[in-house]
């Protein structure tokens, strides 16, 4: 399909969209926590449970994400895993012939980054995805200036 892929209709009715309520043929599932697998290996869930809280928070993760979040905490830990071993064996190694070359592990941490970032991304968890976010509070329910002097009629 062309064209940048749509936004769910959950995102687009926190940030106040007419498109939020103009598709009823959409799959509704309800906002919740999304439960771990037992599958999932030890070292990415170190990280499930307190995304899970946040996603949680923010309201906008089902359990139909979970394989969506399986992608991004083990993308985490890959992470992680490979930042640690740069950090302890340095960013260049010794090459066959000895001359100097990037450590594996670098490559490794910088695509298992790239990955972390495209799924938090997808989930509204960076400055940039979240900004265009908002409550369902009304813009009238914005205190303007005269709203410090003047109670509200009623």
């Amino acid at each position: 399909m062309p064209g940048p892929p749509k936004k769910p209709t959950a995102i687009l009715k926190l940030r106040g969209s007419w498109r939020g309520t103009s598709r009823p043929s959409e799959p509704q599932v309800e906002s919740s926590k999304i439960p771990c697998p037992s599958w999932v290996s030890a070292t990415a869930k170190k990280y499930w449970d307190e995304i899970a809280t946040v996603l949680a928070g923010m309201q906008v993760s089902t359990v139909a994400d979970c394989g969506a979040m399986v992608l991004l905490v083990d993308a985490l830990s890959q992470y992680v895993h490979a930042r640690n071993i740069v950090d302890e064996e340095g960013i260049t190694t010794e090459g066959s012939v000895g001359n100097t070359v990037a450590h594996p592990a670098v490559g490794i941490r910088d695509a298992a980054w790239a990955r972390a970032m495209k799924a938090m991304v997808q989930f509204g968890m960076t400055p940039s995805s979240r900004a265009a976010v908002t409550t369902s509070k009304k813009k009238d329910d914005k205190p303007d200036g005269k709203s410090r002097f003047f109670k509200p009629a009623g």
